[in-house]
């Protein structure tokens, strides 16, 4: 038998959700596109973004990075 935790301690296996979405709230989740910024162009615009808007005011990161961008659409 597989046990659900790696050496670190972490669990590999999400708890299972306390309910399931309703209609309206699945049709907002089709409408969401999520997308892994690969391109140098689009990580340079994603870090002028976070100065611009976040709070922080910084793109500032450290270590591993892996920039992500949510796009929505009216299903």
């Amino acid at each position: 038998m597989m046990d659900k935790r790696s050496a670190w301690g972490y669990d590999f296996f999400m708890p299972k959700p306390l309910r399931l979405p309703n209609a309206s709230e699945q049709a907002v989740m089709d409408g969401l596109d999520l997308r892994l910024l690969t391109e140098p162009d689009d990580m340079h615009r994603w870090d002028e973004l976070v100065i611009k808007c976040h709070y922080l005011k910084s793109a500032s990161l450290v270590g591993e990075q892996l920039r992500h961008v949510a796009h929505f659409r009216l299903v």
